[in-house]
C-alpha cells in the first residue's frame, strides 16, 4: 500500500466533498463505526415510515450480521454531513401518527437537504472509484428520497436508479450517533435550525 498516495487521494475526497457541498468531512478508521443490532430493532418498533416500503430499508436490505463482518474488511471511512437550515425536528412524540404527521414530517424543506446527502454521498463515492478505491461504497441517513413512491409498492423489486440508490445506515445497523462521538462530530436532535444530517462512505 503506498501511504503517502492513499493520505492524499484521501484529502482529495475530503476537498471534493467540502467543495460539493458539505459542512464537515472527516476521514475515519472503519473500527470507529459502531454497528449495534438495536439500531436495526429501531426500523421496526417502533415501525418506521420507511419499513417495508423502501428497497433500501429493512427487509430488504442484508442483516446487520453480514454488514458487520463487510465493514471488518475497510480499513478507512469517510464521514460526511451537511447543515440544512429552515428545517423543524421538534420532539413530536405527543403527536398521533396521521396522515397530517406524515406529511409534516415529508415537507419539502426535508426532502430537500435528504436528497441534496443522498447525491452528495453518490457523488463522493464516484469520485472515489476514479480515484482507484473502486470498492468505496456510500450510505445515507433515513429512506430512499430519489422517488415518491419505491416501486417495491408495485411489487417490483428492480430499482428505478440502481446506480444511485443507497441503503440506509440505521437500516444495515450503523449507530451514527455513538459513530460520530467516536470521532469528535455530533448529531443534533430536537431542534428548529441548522440540523445536521450524516452520510457515510466505506473506502477501503
Amino acid at each position: 500500500m503506498n501511504v503517502q498516495k492513499d493520505v492524499d487521494n484521501l484529502e482529495k475526497l475530503v476537498q471534493f466533498a467540502l467543495a460539493s457541498g458539505a459542512f464537515k468531512v472527516k476521514i475515519i478508521d472503519s473500527s470507529d463505526i459502531v454497528i449495534d443490532d438495536r439500531v436495526r430493532l429501531k426500523c421496526e418498533i417502533p415501525i418506521c415510515y420507511g419499513y417495508n416500503r423502501f428497497l433500501t430499508c429493512p427487509p430488504f436490505v442484508m442483516s446487520v450480521g453480514k454488514f458487520r463482518e463487510i465493514v471488518k474488511k475497510y480499513e478507512k471511512g469517510l464521514i460526511v454531513q451537511i447543515q440544512a437550515t429552515g428545517v423543524n425536528t421538534l420532539d413530536k412524540k405527543d403527536k398521533k401518527l396521521s396522515k397530517e404527521l406524515i406529511e409534516e414530517l415529508e415537507a419539502e424543506s426535508h426532502t430537500f437537504w435528504m436528497k441534496k446527502l443522498h447525491n452528495l454521498v453518490t457523488d463522493i463515492e464516484r469520485e472515489a472509484f476514479k480515484l482507484g478505491y473502486y470498492l468505496a461504497t456510500g450510505f445515507v441517513g433515513g429512506h430512499c428520497q430519489l422517488c415518491n413512491k419505491c416501486i417495491v409498492e408495485t411489487g417490483n423489486m428492480v430499482c428505478r436508479f440502481p446506480f444511485k440508490a443507497r441503503p440506509s445506515m440505521e437500516a444495515l445497523g450503523i449507530d451514527i450517533i455513538k459513530t460520530c462521538e467516536n470521532v469528535g462530530l455530533n448529531v443534533e436532535f430536537s431542534s428548529e435550525k441548522e440540523v445536521k444530517w450524516t452520510g457515510l462512505l466505506l473506502i477501503y
